[in-house]
C-alpha cells in the first residue's frame, strides 16, 4: 500500500473506521456515535490525500459488506449482535416485503466492490493488450469509474434516509449505526472524485428517493396504537368474565397496592434487551417491593411487525390470572424474533410453563385479553412511551410521573430516584 496515494494516511483511516464499527458493538450508543463522528471528520480532512483512488474505494466498500453479513448472520446466531431494531420500535422497517432489510443491504453493498474488482481486472487486461504493455505496471493513481462513483453516492443517499428515519423514530440501533458508519465511510475516498456536484446530488436523491418510494412517506410506528374508543373492559353483564379480567390485571401488579411509589415497566417479550436487564432490575427492586415501598406493574408491548407479539401479551394475562405472571415473564422474555405463536408453544419455554393451558385460557377469555391489551396501550401512551423497550416509569401514589428510563436501564439512577422520593412520603 506504500505505492497507493496517501498510503499511511489511508491505512490509518481504514483502521479508524474499523474501530468505529467495533465501538458500535462494544460501547454505549452515545459513545459509538461520537467515535463515528470523529472518524468521519478526520476522513473528510485527509480525504484529498487518497485522490479518489479505486483501490481505496474498494477497501472502504468491503466494510459495509462485512457488517451487513454479520447482521444477516445474527438471525441464525442471535447472540452474535443483539438486535436493537425491534426494541427501538423500528421493527416495521426490518423487512421489505418478504425480504429482510439486512439481506437487501448486503446485496446492495456487494455491487460496489464487485464492480470495482471487475474494473481493476478490465484495466489490467487493457494494459496487457496495449503495444508493449505490461500488466504488472499500473498508474500511480487509478480513479474509479463514473458508474462506481454514482452507485456509491446512491448508497450514501440510502443511508441518509435511514439515519433521518431513526432520528424521527427516536430509535437507537447499534446495528444500523455500524452499517451506516461503514457505508458513509465510502465518502472518505469519494469526496474528491471527478463527478460534478449536480451528479452527486442527483445520485444522493435517487438513493433516498428509492427508499422513500419503497417504504412510503408515512412513518411506520411498530407499536400497537391505542384505539380511539375508551372502552377497555370485557362485555358488561358477564360477572365471571369481569372477575377473570380483574384477576389477570391484579396478577401483573407486584407488591402492595398501598406502596407510596409505583414503577410501571413496559416489556416486549421478543426484545433481547428486556430479557438481559429483567433479572438484575427485579433483583434491585425486590428490596423495595418487600418493604412495601414500591409496587411494580408490568405492561405488555405489542409489535405489529412480530407475528407472535399479541399472543405473548395475551398469554401473560392468562398467566397473571393463574398467579404465574412473574415466572411467565422470566421464562418468555427474549422469545425468538420472527417466531410464530406455534413456534413458541412447541419451543423450550413450554417445558417450564404450561403454554398449552395458557392458550386455552386465552381462547376462553379472548374479550378480556383484548381489553387488557387496549388498556396497556392507552396507559403506555399516557406515560409518554414512544416505542423503545425496556421502558420504565416511576410514579408517586397519586399517579404523578417522577422519572422515566428507556432502553438503557441505569439501576443506580432508579435506586436514587426511589430513595429521594421515599423521603418525601
Amino acid at each position: 500500500m506504500s505505492r497507493w496515494p496517501g498510503g499511511t494516511t489511508g491505512v490509518l483511516l481504514v483502521l479508524g473506521v474499523a474501530v468505529s464499527i467495533a465501538t458500535w458493538r462494544l460501547a454505549p450508543f452515545a459513545a459509538a456515535l461520537w467515535v463515528a463522528i470523529i472518524i468521519m471528520v478526520a476522513g473528510a480532512c485527509f480525504s484529498r490525500r487518497l485522490r479518489a483512488d479505486r483501490r481505496w474505494l474498494l477497501l472502504f466498500s468491503v466494510m459495509p459488506v462485512v457488517v451487513a453479513a454479520l447482521l444477516v448472520a445474527q438471525h441464525g446466531l442471535p447472540g452474535l449482535w443483539p438486535c436493537d431494531l425491534g426494541c427501538g420500535g423500528g421493527g416495521a422497517y426490518a423487512t421489505l416485503g418478504p425480504m429482510p432489510t439486512a439481506l437487501l443491504g448486503l446485496v446492495a453493498s456487494l455491487v460496489l466492490p464487485l464492480g470495482l474488482i471487475w474494473e481493476r481486472a478490465r484495466a489490467g487486461r487493457r494494459r496487457a493488450a496495449a503495444p508493449g504493455g505490461d500488466a504488472g505496471v499500473a498508474p500511480a493513481v487509478q480513479p474509479a469509474s463514473t458508474g462506481s462513483c454514482l452507485w456509491s453516492w446512491v448508497m450514501i443517499g440510502g443511508s441518509l434516509y435511514f439515519i433521518d428515519l431513526s432520528v424521527r423514530l427516536h430509535m437507537h440501533c447499534t446495528q444500523c449505526g455500524a452499517f451506516h458508519t461503514a457505508n458513509l465511510a465510502v465518502l472518505i475516498p469519494l469526496l474528491h472524485d471527478r463527478l460534478a456536484w449536480w451528479k452527486r446530488l442527483l445520485a444522493l436523491s435517487a438513493g433516498a428517493g428509492l427508499m422513500l418510494a419503497l417504504y412510503g412517506v408515512q412513518l411506520r410506528y411498530d407499536v400497537l396504537a391505542p384505539p380511539l374508543t375508551t372502552r377497555v373492559a370485557p362485555p358488561a353483564g358477564d360477572a365471571q368474565e369481569q372477575r377473570w379480567a380483574q384477576s389477570a390485571d391484579a396478577g401483573r401488579h407486584w407488591g402492595s397496592a398501598h406502596a407510596p411509589l409505583q414503577l410501571e415497566l413496559a416489556l416486549d417479550y421478543q426484545c433481547p434487551h428486556c430479557a438481559a436487564s429483567f433479572d438484575s432490575l427485579m433483583a434491585d427492586l425486590d428490596r423495595s417491593i418487600a418493604a412495601n415501598q414500591l409496587q411494580v406493574v408490568v405492561r405488555s408491548v405489542v409489535r405489529p411487525s412480530e407475528a407472535a407479539s399479541t399472543a405473548l401479551a395475551h398469554w401473560s394475562f392468562a398467566a397473571a390470572a393463574r398467579g404465574e405472571h412473574r415466572r411467565y415473564v422470566r421464562d418468555l422474555l427474549g422469545s425468538r424474533i420472527g417466531s410464530t405463536a406455534l413456534d413458541i408453544v412447541h419451543g423450550p419455554a413450554s417445558e417450564d410453563i404450561d403454554l398449552p393451558q395458557l392458550v386455552q385460557d386465552v381462547a376462553l377469555h379472548a374479550a378480556s385479553c383484548q381489553a387488557l391489551t387496549v388498556q396497556d396501550q392507552q396507559r403506555l401512551a399516557a406515560l409518554g412511551y414512544v416505542g423503545q423497550t425496556p421502558f420504565v416509569v416511576l410514579l408517586d401514589h397519586d399517579g404523578i410521573i417522577l422519572a422515566r428510563w428507556s432502553v438503557s436501564i441505569d439501576l443506580h439512577s432508579i435506586d436514587a430516584a426511589i430513595a429521594a422520593n421515599l423521603g418525601k412520603h
